[in-house]
């Protein structure tokens, strides 16, 4: 039924509005993914006991501080405290605020691949691709309670509109927004001053910018010295200032940090089934980071903060502003006026969406995910590396034309 499902609309409405209308595919795109993610049993063990556990604490609080909540969660204010102000249940909050933020997000990181020079088209593509993606995009619908992962992402999406425009005010507020939201949005900052410094902006911007970093971080660190946890049910060591809490969780997570299976799910299994495609097309990927070092600086920084979590593949969430626009631009030099092309890709990355738990259509067992995940990725990574062999041997043909 969910294959029937999303074939159905893959071949009608979604391949027009792909040809004539980037955006409104992606959007169509979104909206089906969105509802093949289903959500979370929240009232269900284990599932009740997660993190969501103590996001609902916040909302049903709202518009007050419940100290009981433990770090880091008592810091991550905006989400839940907007859906505390909804009508209704707060599940029924959650669920609908994660909805408007997917297709929000979509629509913003569409204009950002648009204005770095990528083509509609192509854009769309990417977009679209990025909805398929089960732990940047599926995870956030099904775990509606991690609101702030997606208001976190869409903020550093306008950030990054923001500092290619230099717009300091903006960026400024945004930031303030972000840092009542998750602290993963704070990694703008120095990739903004290696873009200034690409740019050779940096005397002239330098001081704005600071003064635009300023309202954010002080807001940062006053509310973790300011508001203290009483929070008792949590892990032995854990302390109850927000402050103090990034060291504890540095050296309790430090020793998986480069574990090889850490590391396999952080690198590999959270880009299925593009995973390979920079090492494959390395030309593109090396022009790619030559101009653009300042998404390269926030990739690297990405990787390197998931250091104060637990969770592989989601903590290498807003890599996904850099790697699907290396994707875009991929797409945009091969397949993007090759419609049976780029439906071939929708069709491999759909294969790795399918999943025995985040989802509305279960599969039987894990093994399952594995068998289709792994599957997914084989194959695309062997079709690139067919249309590389195939692209070089045309070039090397036509030299002796």
């Amino acid at each position: 039924m969910r294959v029937k499902l999303f074939l159905s609309i893959m071949n009608n409405t979604l391949k027009n509005a792909f040809e004539h209308k980037p955006l409104l595919a992606a959007l169509l795109c979104a909206g089906t993914m969105i509802y093949l993610s289903g959500m979370v049993p929240y009232n269900s063990p284990p599932f009740s006991q997660w993190d969501l556990h103590n996001y609902r604490l916040m909302a049903q609080a709202s518009p007050h501080i419940d100290r009981s909540v433990c770090p880091p969660y008592l810091y991550r204010i905006l989400g839940p405290y907007i859906v505390g102000l909804f009508p209704g249940g707060d599940a029924t909050g959650f669920y609908l605020a994660a909805i408007l933020c997917s297709l929000l997000l979509v629509v913003v990181y569409f204009r950002l691949l648009c204005a770095v020079g990528i083509s509609p088209r192509a854009a769309g593509l990417a977009t679209m691709l990025l909805t398929m993606n089960r732990y940047f995009f599926g995870f956030t619908v099904w775990d509606c309670f991690q609101i702030d992962d997606l208001i976190a992402e869409v903020l550093l999406l306008a950030l990054f509109l923001c500092m290619f425009k230099l717009k300091w005010g903006a960026y400024s507020v945004l930031l303030l927004l972000g840092s009542l939201t998750r602290e993963s949005v704070f990694i703008i900052v120095p990739a903004t001053l290696v873009f200034l410094w690409e740019r050779k902006k940096i005397k002239e911007e330098l001081m704005p910018l600071c003064a635009a970093i300023l309202p954010g971080v002080m807001v940062f660190i006053v509310l973790r010295v300011i508001i203290k946890s009483t929070c008792t049910d949590h892990e032995s060591g854990l302390p109850g200032s927000g402050m103090a809490y990034y060291w504890w969780a540095f050296f309790k997570y430090l020793k998986h940090f480069i574990q090889p299976e850490t590391l396999f799910r952080r690198l590999v299994n959270a880009f299925v089934p593009f995973s390979f495609l920079p090492i494959i097309f390395f030309q593109e990927t090396g022009e790619f980071l030559v101009r653009y070092k300042h998404l390269g600086v926030f990739y690297v920084l990405v990787f390197i903060s998931a250091v104060f979590g637990g969770d592989a593949e989601r903590l290498m969430a807003p890599a996904f502003i850099v790697f699907y626009m290396l994707l875009g631009r991929i797409i945009d030099k091969t397949v993007v006026n090759r419609p049976l092309g780029w439906m071939a890709v929708i069709g491999i990355a759909f294969v790795s969406t399918i999943h025995h738990q985040n989802a509305r259509f279960l599969l039987p067992s894990q093994k399952y995910t594995v068998l289709f995940s792994m599957g997914s990725l084989l194959l695309m990574t062997l079709c690139c590396i067919f249309y590389r062999i195939k692209y070089r041997r045309r070039t090397v043909f036509s030299g002796f034309r």
